[in-house]
């Protein structure tokens, strides 16, 4: 999963605690020069029940909307 609005003030534990509710979270990319960050599931199920949830409610962590981008 792609997701953008990632600033500085959002941690990997943030973004660990935001999806790990849906699955296991085989790895984590911040990419903080463009303020994203790359999610892989362990397993596509999981990815794609996090991106249902998120498609309905749009997740924000410390009042920060985050987008995130099916790729």
């Amino acid at each position: 999963m792609h997701v953008r609005n990632v600033g500085h003030e959002i941690s990997e534990k943030d973004l660990l605690d935001l999806f790990q509710s849906y699955g296991v979270i085989s790895k984590l990319v911040m990419l903080r020069a463009k303020n994203q960050a790359l999610i892989q599931m362990q397993d596509v199920a999981s990815a794609v029940s996090a991106i249902q949830f998120y498609e309905k409610v749009q997740p924000n962590i410390r009042n920060v909307y985050l987008a995130l981008i099916k790729i």
